[in-house]
Formats: structure tokens, C-alpha cells, sequence
């Protein structure tokens, strides 16, 4: 089946078909086109909100590094936890054979093992997870203070010093 619609000799006559209308569509659009040429776009961007927007960032930064250091904690307790129930195991291993006692604490040490060895792969996962989202957050306010709508345009991260620059001159002729 093809996909075109079959030719049925005819065709329906609209307004936009009409010379007149024709003309005076094409008159409209080479007039748009000739505003669009004369008129020079504008920078419409807030320094303030820039400014704003990039210490949030940073903020947000800021607390992922927290939460990674935190995660790099919770990781070295886990593995302190599994070495310490390793060498409970060889001690009690050694002595089991001679005391009732060892025995019992050598069963209990293998019993927790595996949850402790959960715990260092789930703490693994939670950190890796971690330098990824602030590897990412880094991307990001890297790649914001280089944005620009246009070539000719200033970055953010120009258009938020010149505005501090701005306000400080500003501020230092107030005193005066």
C-alpha cells in the first residue's frame, strides 16, 4: 500500500490560495524578516538571579561534599567492622578447640559476617553514588559559569563580576 493519497483531479480552493493573498502574505513575512534583521537581540538575564542561582549551587555543593565525607565514614566503619569480626574469627578458631566458650563466640562471629560484609558493599554502592552526584553538581556550576544565550554575550559567571564590581562602585560613591 502506497503512502501517498491517491490523485483524485481535483483540488480545494482556499482563501490562502487567492493572488491577493499570496501578495500580501509575502509582503508581511519579508517585513518580518526585515525587523528581524534591523532589530539587535536582548540580553534579558539577571545578575541577581544569576548570582543567586550560582551560590545555591555551591551550597548544594558544599553539602554533597559533606554527605561524601560522610559516606567515606560510614565506609571505614563498616570495613573496621568486618576486620574485627575476621580476627575474632582466627582467635576464636585457635582456642575452640580447647574451650566451650571460643566455640560459641566463633559461631556467633560467623553468624554476623555476612551481614557485616552487606554492609560494607552497600556502603560502597552509597559512596560511589555520592562521587557521582558531586562529580555531576561540579559539572554543572562549571558549565553554568561558561553559559552564554549568544557568542557575543558575556558568560554568567562575567555578567555576575561585573555586577559585583558594579554594586561595590556603586557602594563606594554612596560613602562618599
Amino acid at each position: 500500500m502506497s503512502d501517498k493519497l491517491p490523485d483524485i483531479g481535483f483540488h480545494i480552493v482556499t482563501p490562502a490560495d487567492l493572488p491577493a493573498v499570496k501578495e500580501i502574505v509575502a509582503a508581511i513575512e519579508a517585513g518580518c524578516k526585515e525587523r528581524a534583521a534591523a532589530e539587535q537581540p536582548v540580553d534579558r538575564r539577571d545578575p541577581v538571579g544569576l548570582k543567586n542561582q550560582l551560590q545555591n549551587a555551591q551550597w548544594f555543593l558544599g553539602e554533597l561534599n559533606r554527605d561524601y565525607e560522610a559516606a567515606k565514614g560510614l565506609l571505614a566503619e563498616a570495613e573496621d567492622k568486618v576486620k574485627t569480626i575476621q580476627k575474632l574469627i582466627k582467635l576464636c578458631e585457635k582456642n575452640a578447640k580447647t574451650m566451650p566458650a571460643y566455640k560459641r563466640n566463633l559461631e556467633d562471629a560467623q553468624a554476623r559476617l555476612p551481614k557485616a560484609e552487606q554492609e560494607v558493599a552497600q556502603a560502597q554502592r552509597y559512596l560511589a553514588n555520592m562521587k557521582r552526584r558531586l562529580e555531576g553538581q561540579r559539572q554543572g556550576i562549571e558549565e553554568f559559569k561558561k553559559f552564554t544565550p549568544r557568542k557575543e554575550w558575556k558568560t554568567n559567571l562575567e555578567l555576575i563580576e561585573d555586577y559585583r564590581e558594579e554594586r561595590s562602585l556603586l557602594d563606594s560613591l554612596r560613602r562618599w
